[in-house]
């Protein structure tokens, strides 16, 4: 292996107990270890140059500044009420974030291009952007006013919600405030008066409001369901409060209503690890939750060390496990896309934390560049992930040298087999119901039992993915561009959610149904030296309608030099109503050989697929017209539908091979 990690907290928490974290901050001397001020953070201020100097390589200090000079003219854009109208009028919702979003990045650019700079340059933008939002009439999404208890887009400030873009902002401002308060109140103390005014308003006593706790949900302590949102809202919230909050009884008010907001959190989700969201929610789930424990580490000057478990650690090296390759496929599911980019900076600090050289090696390949890893590849989720990529600099310019000295010596290839060498070849996630395995002659097999009712469902339960090397053949869509209708009653009406364009069947003409009842059920795993077996009753994610007395999905990897997957559905049916029909949606060309027999072509390399005779193959085609669909899979994707007849036997079973041609 490249490097070995170096791990910052020594701790083993017992994880598995309700309410970890107000456990923790109820012990002697925790609480009191969070002091109001930001003392605790070790950035320089914006007065101390020799500092800013230090930290900031000059490659770095240079692309900030250059990004800032890049936006020097900019015009903050007023967003009006008719843009948040369109998220009720049409369903578009980023008529009004894609303003949002402008405005917000040029506030991130001047301060770090002045933070970077520090001669005043872009003090006067900063200046324009603190008046701005202190008289902005909002800071919400429109697509997500609409969870107040009007229902409808416009902010109502009688009960002010706190969103995924509120609190993005305040975290921005928290920072601004933090670094920049002593030189604009030079200008003028009002504009940083007020906006502490306004942070309040519409965020600090929305947050402390219990009575407001219905109309934020995420939060959970009102019984509601979670999901990302809250380690991702509560991170960039307590942090706002840390930087900017003067009064200790309020800060430790916050502190107290946020450890047990967490907590319900992890009171939900499994303890085995996987993100029941897909991977590409993995960074607003589990490395959120990362980012907020580090805050609370480090704020409280290593009292509240909650950090490195070995809960914390199977969460983070899920992001490695979900992985595939090539053009950064990954395990997709729910509304998951397709492809995910590592981000680089994040992904290291979490391995270096919790001691997994495997996260920190996997890392990496979100800077591959040809036959090199180049740090100017770097993306940046959040300011706080961007702060921790500075401060660790240093260290990571030589991770970075050693891995690009060794590739180098025995070529990209070579490394990047050597850095993916900790990857267990197959990794089972039990109460998630999540399977990721890897065979030696390059197949991938993904597989997903679980619920229909997890955060961002689709009816997918049975549902499966099978790729050779590191090319698609057998995948699943994933979500089309957000709407109204994506989180609304009619989120089922999108193809994309339905059971039928997954790889699942329908039974007696019966699609799998939404909702907490239909779900896998009598789940077998067994895991052996180069055979994988997989089984469980999809028959109880259906309705009645179905008649379905059990479906008994059984997937056999064989993992060899020669592998295959082997998927066998025995049923047993109350009554026969209907066909049934196996859907597989695939990339790549399909060609129907012979009765039971047809082939799977993409990119130069082809899939075998032989299916038992009294199923009939036919091909439909999906021309793609969303972009999020268009970037993963290019414009159409194929169905195979394996149907048996109208009056096939009520009990049975069908059998898929699928397997490589070498």
């Amino acid at each position: 292996m490249l490097l070995t990690s170096i791990v910052f907290v020594c701790v083993t928490t017992l994880w598995a107990q309700k309410d970890v974290l107000k456990t923790k901050y109820a012990e002697p001397g925790v609480a009191e270890a969070f002091k109001p001020g930001a003392a605790w953070m070790k950035l320089p201020a914006y007065t101390d140059r020799a500092g800013w100097d230090a930290l900031l390589d000059e490659d770095v200090k240079h692309k900030l500044i250059a990004a800032g000079e890049a936006r020097l003219g900019y015009k903050w854009q007023h967003i009006n009420a008719t843009q948040y109208l369109e998220v009720e009028r049409t369903g578009d919702r980023y008529v009004m974030q894609d303003t949002w979003g402008a405005n917000s990045g040029s506030l991130s650019a001047f301060l770090l291009a002045e933070l970077a700079e520090g001669k005043g340059r872009f003090l006067d933008q900063l200046i324009d952007a603190v008046w701005y939002y202190t008289y902005s009439p909002a800071w919400v999404y429109s697509a997500h006013t609409i969870a107040q208890r009007s229902g409808r887009a416009l902010p109502d400030p009688t009960e002010v919600r706190i969103d995924l873009g509120s609190g993005t902002l305040s975290l921005l401002l928290a920072y601004t405030l933090h670094f920049f308060e002593a030189e604009i109140d030079k200008v003028d103390p009002v504009l940083c008066r007020e906006l502490r005014k306004t942070l309040h308003h519409y965020i600090y006593d929305s947050y402390l409001d219990d009575s407001l706790d219905d109309v934020n949900g995420w939060l959970g302590t009102l019984g509601q369901s979670v999901n990302n949102w809250n380690p991702w809202i509560n991170s960039n919230v307590i942090l706002s409060f840390l930087l900017v909050e003067k009064d200790n009884e309020i800060l430790h008010k916050a502190l107290a209503k946020s450890v047990a907001s967490v907590d319900n959190f992890l009171n939900y989700v499994q303890s085995d690890g996987a993100c029941e969201e897909g991977p590409g929610y993995w960074y607003e789930a589990a490395a959120m939750l990362f980012d907020y424990l580090q805050i609370l580490y480090e704020a409280s000057e290593g009292k509240f060390n909650m950090v490195n478990s070995d809960r914390v650690k199977r969460m983070g090296e899920y992001i490695s496990r979900a992985y595939i390759g090539g053009k950064h496929y990954v395990l997709d599911f729910a509304d998951a896309n397709g492809t995910g980019k590592p981000e680089f900076g994040l992904i290291w600090r979490y391995g270096k934390a919790v001691g997994s050289s495997e996260m920190q090696h996997f890392a990496l390949l979100g800077l591959r560049d040809g036959d090199k890893f180049d740090l100017g590849l770097s993306s940046f989720h959040t300011m706080f992930r961007r702060f921790k990529f500075y401060q660790d600099y240093p260290e990571i310019k030589q991770f970075v040298a050693k891995a690009n000295e060794r590739a180098q010596q025995i070529g990209m290839d070579a490394t990047i087999a050597e850095l993916r060498r900790e990857v267990p070849a197959c990794t089972w996630y039990p109460q998630t119901e999540v399977g990721m395995m890897h065979t030696p002659d390059g197949c991938y097999f993904g597989v997903k039992g679980g619920y229909n009712a997890e955060s961002h469902n689709h009816n997918d339960i049975g549902n499966f993915v099978f790729y050779v090397d590191n090319t698609p053949f057998i995948i699943d869509a994933g979500a089309p561009t957000y709407s109204r209708k994506t989180f609304s009653s009619q989120r089922y009406t999108i193809w994309a959610m339905q059971g039928q364009w997954h790889n699942t069947p329908s039974i007696n003409g019966v699609q799998q149904e939404n909702g907490r009842d239909y779900k896998a059920t009598n789940t077998k795993f067994v895991q052996g030296k180069s055979k994988h077996t997989l089984s469980y009753n999809i028959g109880t994610a259906y309705p009645t309608e179905a008649a379905c007395d059990s479906w008994n999905r059984t997937f056999t990897l064989t993992a060899s030099r020669h592998s295959q997957l082997l998927i066998t559905d025995s049923f047993k049916l109350t009554e026969r109503k209907a066909a049934d029909v196996e859907y597989v949606l695939v990339k790549g060309e399909v060609t129907l050989v012979k009765p039971g027999v047809l082939t799977i072509t993409n990119e130069g390399t082809t899939v075998r697929m032989t299916y038992s005779p009294a199923l009939t193959a036919t091909v439909e085609t999906r021309a793609l017209d969303d972009q999020r669909h268009t970037n993963v899979w290019g414009p159409t994707l194929h169905r195979i539908c394996l149907t048996s007849s109208a009056d096939a036997p009520a009990t049975g079973s069908y059998q898929v091979k699928i397997e490589p041609v070498r």
